[in-house]
């Protein structure tokens, strides 16, 4: 029987877990009439001028894009956003006096993303942090054997499993296969991609669709072979073609007509072609 806690988790307005609430922010119009995917691929192309007026965009899904693409002096023009979902990726990417400065921030989701970049002086002030979010944040990312052992005997029940779900990953004795939702959620946010892998591969259809938007394609793809079919669109118009041909392969002819009909590359075309006539 799984020991998922449900009340651990935020649910959204149609029941489901909310896995994805501290993602890049939903996208919206620029001060230019422009979607956000109208210019996704050039925020992430960009030169450093066009990306440093990019980093000033009134759109929060555009300046998120610059904290995890730009440079260190873009994400230095983002140390004052207000959006949580910007400031968190300016810690996650940033250097290490940006997160110096943002360790102590008012938002735990902030100061929870500190620890994907802190050094071990930084974690062992994090770990003590008030909020069991922040402390869970430190279990995901640190190797320190002595600090997770301290994190399982958390007065936090959510800490102590982050805690012992990494303790057992560092030592090599955790079980993907056997493992309950709440544990594969825990190894869903590792900042491991391997991991994640791991954990795309053995997770139900909530954990995939938190790894859908992941930065690696090798699990985004491993998410298009076992997702439902609505978790495919999501992926339908992946940048990726690994990701996009296990959308063909294991998705419906819906979504291969749609990939057709946006100019896809020879060899994808060929492989939709092939599948259709099957």
């Amino acid at each position: 029987m799984s020991n998922f806690d449900e009340s651990k988790v935020n649910r959204q307005s149609d029941g489901k877990f909310g896995f994805k609430a501290a993602g890049r922010p939903a996208a919206s119009l620029d001060a230019l009439g422009n979607s956000f995917e109208d210019h996704a691929d050039k925020v992430r192309d960009c030169g450093d001028e066009q990306m440093a007026v990019y980093a000033t965009y009134p759109d929060a899904a555009v300046r998120y894009e610059v904290a995890v693409h730009g440079k260190d002096v873009h994400r230095e023009m983002l140390m004052s956003d207000t959006d949580v979902s910007v400031l968190s990726a300016v810690a996650k990417n940033g250097n290490s006096s940006q997160v110096n400065r943002l360790f102590d921030h008012e938002n735990k989701i902030v100061r929870g993303a500190c620890a994907y970049n802190a050094d071990e002086r930084l974690l062992q002030y994090l770990a003590k942090d008030k909020e069991p979010y922040v402390r869970s944040s430190v279990a995901r990312n640190t190797k320190n054997m002595d600090l997770l052992a301290r994190l399982e005997n958390d007065k936090d029940e959510s800490v102590r499993r982050s805690a012992s779900v990494y303790e057992r990953l560092h030592s090599k004795t955790f079980n993907f296969e056997n493992a309950d939702k709440s544990e594969l959620f825990e190894c869903a946010q590792s900042p491991d991609h391997t991991v994640r892998y791991e954990c795309a591969k053995y997770g139900d259809e909530e954990v995939l669709s938190y790894l859908s938007t992941d930065d690696n394609a090798a699990v985004r793809s491993v998410v298009a072979q076992r997702g439902s079919d609505e978790l495919r669109w999501e992926l339908v118009d992946d940048p990726d073609y690994m990701v996009k041909n296990a959308v063909a392969k294991y998705g419906n002819k819906q979504h291969r007509n749609h990939m057709l009909a946006n100019n896809p590359s020879w060899l994808l075309r060929s492989t939709i072609e092939d599948l259709n006539r099957k």
